[in-house]
């Protein structure tokens, strides 16, 4: 089964190294490559508003946009399309540079052939492919670790709240067999009377009120 063909942006104002990097494309083997051809930065979000795009070819030399510029601007106007830049012979410094700011490859004007384009090519779609897969794996890893943190944090808050709801239950248990404690209601009153109302308590009796409406003392000074 023939692999799918492939779409191409190339991104490059001089008309002659447009043409040759065509030329150079068509004569390629492999897949079907459909190149599409932008003079400009801000003619690309009108490709791509309408095109599915698999790879941009950058020129590092724009009317709107030069050298690392370029690179950030084209990143920031697709970030998930894997871009190719095109450099000047001896240029190896702004090509590095080029992959450290966020392209994936870089191809040297006038020097490589077909065979070497469509395998900057391909190359490139493959590292995106890649480094779109790892972040995936990361943001996963992430979420796991964010809810092995919240499973951790939950366990000790039922701890927690098991511990109190025990010593609650202790000292209910502990209050309630204090309650059951027959209580001597005479002494009981009289201490009231010493601590509630210590004045009264030293210049008053102080009388248990029986059911049947008597008053029977309790105690007196």
């Amino acid at each position: 089964m023939p692999a799918a063909p492939r779409t191409v942006l190339l991104v490059e104002d001089n008309p002659g190294d447009a043409d040759l990097i065509a030329e150079l494309i068509g004569e390629g083997t492999g897949p079907t490559i459909r190149l599409l051809h932008a003079t400009r930065l801000r003619d690309v979000p009108s490709f791509l508003a309408t095109e599915h795009v698999d790879v941009v070819i950058l020129d590092l030399s724009l009317p709107d946009g030069e050298g690392m510029n370029t690179v950030r601007a084209m990143i920031e106007i697709a970030p998930d399309c894997p871009i190719v830049v095109l450099t000047s012979h001896g240029d190896d410094e702004t090509a590095l540079a080029a992959v450290h700011a966020g392209a994936q490859d870089y191809l040297v004007k006038g020097e490589d052939d077909g065979r070497v384009i469509r395998r900057a090519l391909r190359h490139a779609m493959e590292r995106q492919a890649l480094a779109r897969d790892r972040a995936e794996l990361l943001r996963h890893a992430q979420e796991a670790r964010t809810l092995a943190e919240t499973e951790r944090a939950s366990a000790v808050q039922a701890r927690q709240a098991a511990e109190r709801m025990e010593r609650r239950s202790r000292f209910l248990a502990s209050a309630g067999a204090e309650l059951l404690v027959p209580l001597d209601s005479h002494a009981t009153l009289a201490a009231l009377a010493q601590v509630v109302v210590p004045t009264l308590a030293g210049r008053a009796a102080t009388f248990l009120v029986r059911p049947d409406g008597e008053l029977e003392p309790v105690s007196s000074v």
